[in-house]
């Protein structure tokens, strides 16, 4: 019979001496010994799991639990990481007395997890590197990385359980890498699982997280934006924006196609159009421009305060899903794992879609083709979505409630 020790154990029975790696299980050959060990409630049987309650039992618990994430990216990228954080520290709640956190990223993900709740320690000062980033794993007990294809690195004091779902997870994505003809294996895994944003979070590491655990850096300044500026009333204009990182990505919409569907807004609702975003960023005729006029928190209480947001699949599309906030999000060569149930998610029928991974997929369309994805989406066609049965009750639903 083979058994394991969660914790690894050297022990005699009768004259017989087994010892236990904290990794393997062993061939108990002898049955009364292998039942007696059993009986102790120390040993288990291989593929059957310990009572989730058993890193309580142990010593170890009483010891500060260390748990270390990884994340590079961009704000949208921070802001889902956020998620996970808050699960896996809930998920290791009950388990430890005391739980540290110690994150991992650049400065520009470091900015947004500031403050955050659930991070005791933000690191980069360490050795060895991941992608560029100093990442010191001796001593950590549980070590995320949350980029998309993730790994992990677990010391015994993880619950067995806990191990052997993760492994069983990530043995599901390894067959999908195998697969020829995908630019992104998540791609065909989430497609097939009909996963969203936070999914494969949830089911790589076996926690529960959601966009309600979102950390959003919003300061009480940020908070008192709507009552400080003159030119807005809550609910009566539309917020707008289209980022694309250091110039036009594959994934934005076209200004001459922002310009049409801002006359036939005003024509439906008869409320200004307001543009968000960096200073950088490309005009979208907006009636009201405040591009690279509010920080990030202030063009949150923007988009908190707006009938409704429009964008493309970028960082205001998950602070939307987030804050309940009704948003359409026009969605060309990105995955579709990237998008929120919660949103108005609208794609084109063109067959080329989904080519994230694809080599330089975000700056040169693949079929040459400028775009035929985003193109597809007319304005007409956005309007139409935005003005469905579903999509107006929404509207008047949450404005009702606020």
């Amino acid at each position: 019979m083979r058994l394991y020790s969660p914790q690894g154990s050297r022990v005699r029975v009768g004259t017989q001496l087994y010892s236990f790696p904290k990794s393997d299980s062993i061939d108990v050959r002898n049955e009364e010994h292998a039942h007696y060990l059993l009986s102790t409630g120390k040993f288990f049987k291989q593929g059957e799991l310990p009572p989730d309650d058993y890193a309580k039992k142990t010593e170890n618990a009483k010891r500060p639990f260390t748990l270390g994430v990884y994340r590079i990216g961009g704000v949208g990228d921070a802001l889902l990481a956020s998620c996970a954080i808050k699960a896996l520290k809930r998920f290791y709640d009950p388990l430890f007395k005391e739980i540290r956190v110690y994150a991992y990223s650049h400065s520009t993900v470091a900015t947004h997890w500031k403050n955050h709740p659930d991070i005791t320690i933000f690191d980069t000062h360490h050795t060895p590197r991941i992608n560029g980033i100093p990442v010191r794993k001796a001593g950590i007990d549980a070590f995320y990385n949350l980029m998309p294809d993730g790994t992990y690195n677990f010391s015994e004091r993880v619950p067995h359980k806990h191990r052997l779902g993760v492994e069983r997870a990530f043995a599901v994505i390894e067959k999908y890498k195998k697969q020829p003809g995908n630019y992104n294996h998540l791609t065909a895994f989430c497609r097939d699982n009909d996963f969203d944003a936070l999914d494969v979070y949830n089911y790589l590491f076996g926690i529960n997280c959601s966009v309600k655990d979102m950390h959003l850096p919003i300061t009480p300044h940020d908070q008192s934006y709507m009552s400080r500026q003159q030119l807005l009333k809550p609910y009566n204009y539309i917020s707008i924006h289209d980022w694309a990182f250091a110039g036009r990505q594959t994934k934005s919409w076209f200004p001459a196609y922002w310009k049409d569907l801002k006359a036939m807004l005003y024509k439906e609702f008869g409320v200004p159009v307001v543009q968000i975003g960096g200073r950088a960023e490309e005009s979208l005729h907006a009636d009201i421009d405040l591009r690279g006029k509010t920080t990030f928190g202030e063009s949150i209480e923007l988009m908190r305060h707006s009938l409704f947001h429009i964008d493309n699949e970028s960082t205001p599309a998950h602070v939307c899903a987030a804050l309940d906030v009704p948003c359409v999000v026009l969605h060309g060569p990105t995955n579709r794992y990237w998008r929120h149930k919660e949103n108005l998610n609208i794609k084109s029928d063109h067959p080329c879609q989904e080519c994230e991974g694809a080599p330089d997929w975000w700056r040169n369309c693949i079929e040459k083709s400028n775009c035929a994805c985003m193109k597809k989406i007319t304005p007409e066609f956005v309007l139409q979505k935005i003005t469905t049965k579903d999509f107006m009750d929404r509207i008047k639903t949450r404005n009702a409630q606020d």
